[in-house]
């Protein structure tokens, strides 16, 4: 696994390998998905750019198998302190299950089906808090630790990254559920999301943007943080439009494939090339069409 060094994505989590030893499941994830997506793009340029394709895809293959194994029965291991203990297990006071080592898990291939699919179901068992409209990066959170994972544990339990929902992360959360084809608990998640379906007296923060965080913690359960979070916001929007509605650009092409939920008829949505032209989409049950044509499911280029 790679190390994790003085913090990954969550920099609060620095002394998890402070000693140069600790590794990051999450970590792992992440660089096998980079490396497989620059490795595809140099075989698809050719020429001089291909003869380097072959490094980056076997290191993906073999970065991927490893997090693979960082398995701990019904989800995956967040990662291992300098001295070998495993974080995100289910023997830890603290951290037992976190979120995006099961959300990224989704985004290699070298990760086992079912392991994936228990992963996710634990994520949203154990983290999506339905009943609050909240989604917690991880649970439970630091406070009075056996091991020490960093500055993490200045933050009050519950509190941002400390347990709380960062908003990153649900999004991600959300993305794998859609991609996997749990529509529906992946729509569920994202409309606990919206700021507009919390009550204004909790949230305590502008209903009309995303919101960094949201606190879990029992005296202030529902209030958001640092709003105006645009990094959080543009994920909702890419998951959104790309995993909800299906509009997908790949290789100067535009592809529909939804993933709305049953409860949906369908939707409406005008698309707008570089060139200024327009495409209406109508999505209505199984059927698609574009500009009053039925869509035969080839890219439409941009």
């Amino acid at each position: 696994l790679l190390l994790i060094g003085t913090g990954d994505w969550n920099d609060g989590m620095d002394r998890v390998g402070a000693e140069g030893k600790g590794e990051s499941v999450w970590l792992t994830w992440f660089f096998a998905h980079t490396a497989r997506r620059f490795g595809n793009l140099l075989k698809s340029l050719g020429g001089e750019f291909e003869a380097g394709a072959e490094k980056y895809l076997r290191a993906a293959a073999e970065f991927g198998r490893a997090a693979n194994e960082a398995w701990d029965g019904q989800w995956y291991l967040r990662g291992y302190y300098d001295d070998g203990t495993p974080l995100g297990s289910q023997d830890s006071d603290c951290c037992r299950i976190d979120s995006i080592a099961q959300s990224f898990s989704t985004c290699c291939p070298e990760s086992d089906p079912k392991r994936r699919a228990a992963a996710l179901n634990s994520a949203v068992q154990h983290l999506f808090d339905r009943k609050n409209k909240l989604v917690k990066l991880f649970d439970p959170p630091f406070e009075n630790s056996r091991k020490d994972p960093g500055y993490i544990q200045s933050y009050g339990p519950g509190f941002r990254e400390n347990g709380g929902q960062y908003t990153h992360a649900a999004m991600w959360l959300v993305q794998a559920l859609l991609r996997e084809g749990r529509v529906q608990d992946g729509y569920e998640m994202l409309k606990a999301l919206l700021p507009s379906n919390h009550d204004p007296a909790v949230y305590e923060a502008e209903p009309y943007v995303i919101a960094a965080d949201v606190y879990s913690n029992p005296d202030y359960t529902g209030r958001a943080g640092w709003s105006w979070y645009t990094g959080s916001s543009g994920w909702m929007y890419r998951v959104c439009v790309e995993d909800l509605l299906g509009l997908r650009l790949r290789g100067g092409k535009l592809y529909i494939e939804p993933g709305i939920p049953q409860s949906w008829d369908g939707y409406s949505a005008v698309w707008r090339s570089s060139d200024g032209s327009e495409h209406a989409i109508d999505v209505r049950g199984d059927k698609i069409f574009v500009n009053g044509a039925e869509y035969d499911g080839t890219g439409i280029p941009m």
